[in-house]
């Protein structure tokens, strides 16, 4: 007897895929912001996750805190929503100001050969030290504040989305549409509108993949004491905080290395996801 069997339409799958990992992704922001507006409603809730209560220190999770206390006796769940932006805010500044600026000089690059030499140049000079040690340059240079650690995030991801964009935007420059466009009189910023806009879903997957990129960062950043300072927390900060603590009350450094782990990974896996709508058609 013949076995019949069923074909699976792979497009099919890989839309099945996205909407899992869309929704997965939405429904832990949508968690968040919840939180950080019930926080609102209750700022004595929030407050709890900064104010000092020596008398309350490494206790079990229970009913008045659901993720038990640090080591200063804030309470852990509090703190964990009260760094919630602050790490996600970074790391999506850290992706604009990187793939924004570098998209538009990847399009300089490949459509004006003056500036291709020099931009590249540029590049290969920032991609030969290690993104670490340009990292620790930029703190070192703008301070411990979050404007320097953004900065510190996006330089590393800057040259790599420049040159990724370049490719992309040579690739597209011998189309006849864009030829045709150039033949038409076409210039300036509406000649860059042009050649960007079907390279729009490339840039969304790369976006979300420097976002993914720099919440990682940043907790490692954080581990090492490099972090957000004490009057912005953030999840980083908080693994550094727990690190002594491991032994002793292990849900202190697991709690944000869990959150840290978990949102790098939905938004690597929607990327990833993106990439079928990045295919040319």
């Amino acid at each position: 007897m013949a076995e019949s069997t069923r074909e699976i339409d792979p497009s099919r799958q890989e839309n099945t895929a996205w909407r899992l990992t869309f929704w997965c992704l939405a429904t832990c922001l949508t968690l968040t912001l919840i939180a950080l507006a019930l926080a609102q409603l209750f700022p004595s809730w929030l407050e709890s996750g900064a104010r000092l209560n020596p008398a309350a220190r490494l206790q079990s999770p229970n009913r008045t805190a659901w993720l038990g206390t640090d080591g200063l006796g804030r309470d852990l769940c509090a703190r964990l929503f009260l760094a919630a932006p602050n790490s996600l805010g970074v790391a999506v500044a850290a992706a604009c100001l990187a793939v924004i600026p570098g998209a538009l000089l990847g399009a300089l690059a490949a459509t004006w050969r003056l500036a291709d030499a020099p931009l590249m140049r540029l590049a290969d000079a920032l991609l030969t030290l290690p993104p670490l040690v340009l990292a620790l340059a930029c703190l070192t240079l703008f301070g411990a504040s979050p404007q320097g650690l953004i900065f510190a995030l996006a330089l590393p991801e800057f040259p790599r989305s420049l040159r990724f964009v370049r490719v992309l935007a040579r690739s597209q420059i011998s189309e006849p549409w864009f030829l045709a466009s150039r033949g038409l009189g076409t210039r300036g910023v509406a000649l860059f509108w042009i050649l960007l806009r079907p390279l729009a879903p490339s840039l969304a997957v790369l976006f979300a993949q420097v976002v993914a990129v720099a919440l990682l960062v940043e907790g490692l950043l954080g581990f090492l004491g490099l972090g957000l300072p004490p009057s912005h927390p953030g999840w980083g900060s908080m693994l550094a905080e727990g690190r002594a603590l491991l032994f002793v009350a292990p849900q202190v450094i697991l709690v944000p290395g869990v959150c840290i782990a978990l949102f790098a990974f939905l938004v690597q896996l929607f990327a990833d996801s993106l990439n079928p709508f990045a295919e040319p058609r």
